[in-house]
């Protein structure tokens, strides 16, 4: 077994996001799944890698590429809070749309067939003829704005738009605006319609991640299922000799099971006959599903979408950090006097329990 490169030897993340690009689109226009795979065959047959077992080739999946193709399963950039209105807004502060502008009133009235036409409505044959076709796709409205102001032609590469989208990701509120722009500036109208799908984790391409996953490897979908984790399984797919173990470690989220519907009125029923009418039914409260890992002293919470809950992972961080060197019999008064005396923790707790005095 060995892995080589196919192609000139380029980084797949050299790959000109024109291709990406392409490629997407190409797979979207497909119906047949078999003519889907082979499409993402030949983009990788260009940018990526393989390695040989026996005499049967297994591409091998990049984290770089992946990300951009299943970012909803993306953990390192789980959230831009950005949606569709923000994105439009920013877009008309940038090139100072006012709100009476045929395109700003498109954008942030995305969902309405009439803003195609600055609002004023039309016949049906009018909307198509002015792309109202788009109406509630956001992404597609982006693009038809964009492509009367946006640049013709880029140079931009799948390392650059990592590079952007970490901008983006990490960008304070106050600084996504200027983040947007060089995106918008960066980006031709095609491309920013795909990076608008990126960033509302959107892509509707007709390949979900457990098809791309399972092209890769036939156990690609079940080992991140059981990890949750798409860096991980990138990186243990990239090894020739990697078998699929069902093991589950501290902090490789998994998916929760969830409840299947089921006919109500019927169940009970059922329930009623099987019980002879002596059964009680607990109400269901409302709440959080969360996911509890403990690994040596540290504690962390997950969502049941791999996402860390920061506020009840330092609380029981905290927690412990008051507790250490306390008698058993500690009480919520003596935590009340070591936060409000210091020792380095009041900071810390008063983030999780503000400490209200008076």
């Amino acid at each position: 077994m060995h892995a080589a490169p196919l192609g000139p030897g380029h980084e797949i993340d050299e790959a000109p996001l024109e291709h990406l690009v392409g490629l997407m689109s190409l797979i979207r226009e497909q119906n047949n799944s078999d003519k889907r795979k082979a499409i993402l065959e030949n983009f990788w047959k260009t940018h990526g890698m393989y390695y040989k077992t026996g005499h049967r080739k297994r591409w091998i999946p990049d984290f770089r590429i992946l990300r951009l193709l299943c970012p909803e399963l993306d953990r390192e950039r789980p959230v831009y809070n950005l949606k569709e209105a923000s994105i439009a807004k920013l877009y008309c502060e940038i090139h100072n749309l006012p709100k009476d502008h045929p395109d700003s009133i498109e954008l942030m009235n995305w969902r309405d067939p009439t803003a195609a036409s600055g609002g004023a409505r039309r016949g049906a044959g009018h909307w198509r003829d002015l792309g109202a076709s788009v109406a509630g796709i956001f992404p597609a409205v982006v693009f038809k704005v964009m492509s009367k102001r946006g640049p013709q032609t880029t140079s931009l590469t799948v390392r650059d738009l990592n590079k952007l989208l970490d901008d983006l990701y990490r960008a304070s509120k106050t600084e996504k605006k200027d983040r947007l722009r060089r995106l918008f500036m960066r980006c031709t109208a095609r491309e920013m319609e795909w990076v608008a799908r990126i960033i509302l984790k959107d892509l509707k391409i007709g390949m979900n991640h457990g098809i791309i996953l399972k092209w890769f490897h036939p156990d690609g979908l079940k080992h991140f299922d059981g990890c949750q984790n798409l860096k991980n399984v990138c990186a243990d797919l990239a090894d020739p000799e990697w078998t699929y173990a069902n093991k589950i470690k501290p902090n490789d989220v998994i998916s929760p099971m969830l409840a299947h519907k089921c006919d109500f009125a019927g169940k009970i029923i059922q329930i009623s006959k099987d019980l002879g009418n002596r059964f009680s039914i607990e109400t269901k409260y409302d709440g959080d599903r969360m996911l509890c890992h403990k690994e040596g002293e540290f504690i962390r919470f997950y969502t049941r979408n791999g996402n860390e809950d920061p506020n009840m992972s330092s609380h029981f961080r905290c927690k412990r950090l008051l507790f250490q060197g306390l008698h058993d019999d500690v009480n919520t008064e003596d935590i009340r006097k070591l936060c409000e005396t210091g020792q380095g923790l009041r900071g810390c707790v008063s983030r999780v329990h503000p400490i209200h005095t008076g």
